[in-house]
Order: C-alpha cells, then sequence, then structure tokens
C-alpha cells in the first residue's frame, strides 16, 4: 500500500510540475507578444510622424530621394535597427529570467 500511495504523490508532484511549466510557457508566450507590439508600435508611430521627411507617403517611386531625404531614411532606419535589436535583447533577457519561476493560478 505505501508503494501505491509514493506512486501517486510522485504522479501527482508530476502533473503539478507539469502544469506550472504549461502556465509559464503560456505567460511567456503572452508577454512577448505584449513586449513585440510594444516596440514595433514605436517603430509605426515614428514612420507615420516622420515618414514625410523621406517621401515615405508617396507611392511613386521613379522619383528618386534627395540627399537630405535619403539621409532622413537612412536615420530612420538605424533607429528602427536600435529598437528592434534592444526589444530582442530584453525579450532574450526575459526568456532566459522566466525559466526561474513557478507559477500557479491565483485560486
Amino acid at each position: 500500500m505505501d508503494k501505491i500511495r509514493k506512486y501517486q504523490e510522485a504522479a501527482q508532484e508530476q502533473y503539478i510540475a507539469s502544469q506550472y511549466d504549461k502556465l509559464r510557457d503560456l505567460h511567456k508566450i503572452q508577454t512577448i507578444k505584449k513586449m513585440q507590439t510594444c516596440f514595433i508600435h514605436a517603430i509605426d508611430q515614428a514612420e507615420q510622424k516622420f515618414g514625410q521627411l523621406w517621401r515615405d507617403d508617396i507611392e511613386d517611386d521613379s522619383v528618386p530621394l534627395t540627399d537630405e531625404e535619403k539621409k532622413f531614411f537612412e536615420l530612420f532606419m538605424e533607429f528602427r535597427k536600435c529598437v528592434l535589436d534592444m526589444g530582442n535583447q530584453q525579450i532574450r533577457n526575459y526568456e532566459s529570467d522566466i525559466g526561474r519561476y513557478q507559477m500557479r493560478y491565483k485560486e
């Protein structure tokens, strides 16, 4: 009887641990999506507010950009890369941190 009880307790512990892992993974996915939304939205807003500096709003690509417009576009692309790099680094940091936690639903 004692072996059965130990087996049941071990199975219960394993089940609880797997539930913690599922909850942590779900939280991780949701949080990463929210983080990505934040930095993509920042890039989008910058492009909407300053895109006219490199004629982002004009559909006709047959007219080449002026030197000044090219410079603004290059600056925007540097800004975009910086935001994406920083955001992705923060996501990697979060992913490494979240693995140390055990989560459960608040009852």
